[in-house]
C-alpha cells in the first residue's frame, strides 16, 4: 500500500514540476516578446531566461509560434471563469466589463507585444487557424453570458447571443489595435470607453435600481407658491 501511495505522490510531484516549468517558459517568453517583439526573440533567449535547456523548450512547445496556444489557453481560462460567475451573478454589465479588461490586460501586455502578435497571426496560416479556433471557443462561451443577461431582462433579445459575443470580441480586438497605434492612452481607458458605447447599444431600456425614474406629481397635488 505504501508503494502505491509513494508512486502517486511521485507522479503528482512530476506533474507539478512539469506544469511549473511550462509556465516559467511561457512567462519568460511573453516578457521578452513584450520588450523586444516576437520576431526579435529567439528560442535560445527564451530558454536562457527560463533557465532550461533548448530540448526542454521543445518538449512543451514544438515551435515559438506554439506559445500562442498557451496564450489562448490563458484567455480561455478567463472566459470560463466569467461564464461560471455569470450563473449566479445578477448584473451582467460589470461582469462583462471585468472580462473585457481581463482579456485585454495583464501578463506583460504592451503595444509592442500586441502588434507583433497580430503581425505573426496575419503572416502565418497555422497561427491564423489557431486564432480562429480560439475565437470560436470564446464566442460560444461568451454567448452564454449574454444569454444570461437576456434571461435577466438586462440585454436586448432581438440579437442572438452569439452575435452579441461576436461584437464583444470586435470591441476587444479593435480597441487593442487602436491602443497599439495610440499607446499614450492606457488600454484600460480605451476598453472602458469602448465598452460604455457597446453596452448602451445592447442593454435594454429597463430602469435599473441605480437609476430610478423621477416620481410624477399626482394630478390632485397642489402646487406650492
Amino acid at each position: 500500500m505504501s508503494n502505491a501511495y509513494t508512486t502517486i505522490d511521485s507522479s503528482s510531484r512530476r506533474e507539478r514540476r512539469s506544469a511549473e516549468t511550462r509556465e516559467r517558459i511561457f512567462e519568460e517568453a511573453l516578457r521578452l516578446f513584450s520588450e523586444r517583439g516576437i520576431n526579435n526573440v529567439t528560442v535560445e533567449q527564451i530558454t536562457e531566461a527560463a533557465d532550461v535547456g533548448k530540448g526542454t523548450f521543445f518538449n512543451y512547445f514544438p515551435s515559438k509560434e506554439h506559445l500562442f496556444m498557451a496564450f489562448g489557453e490563458m484567455q480561455h481560462a478567463k472566459i470560463r471563469s466569467a461564464v461560471e460567475e455569470a450563473q449566479t451573478e445578477q448584473h451582467m454589465k460589470p461582469l462583462l466589463l471585468r472580462l473585457a479588461l481581463n482579456l485585454a490586460t495583464g501578463h506583460s501586455r504592451t503595444p509592442l507585444l500586441m502588434s507583433s502578435l497580430l503581425s505573426t497571426v496575419m503572416s502565418d496560416p497555422d497561427t491564423m487557424k489557431m486564432l480562429c479556433k480560439g475565437l470560436q471557443f470564446g464566442r460560444e462561451h461568451v454567448a452564454k453570458i449574454f444569454e444570461r443577461g437576456q434571461n435577466l431582462g438586462q440585454v436586448r433579445k432581438d440579437v442572438p447571443p452569439i452575435e452579441l459575443a461576436r461584437v464583444f470580441q470586435k470591441l476587444i480586438f479593435g480597441t487593442q489595435v487602436i491602443w497599439c497605434i495610440d499607446p499614450e492612452v492606457p488600454i484600460i481607458q480605451h476598453i472602458e470607453q469602448s465598452f460604455k458605447i457597446f453596452w448602451n447599444g445592447v442593454a435594454t431600456s429597463t430602469v435599473t435600481p441605480h437609476n430610478p425614474p423621477a416620481k410624477k406629481k399626482a394630478k390632485h397635488e397642489v402646487r406650492r407658491s
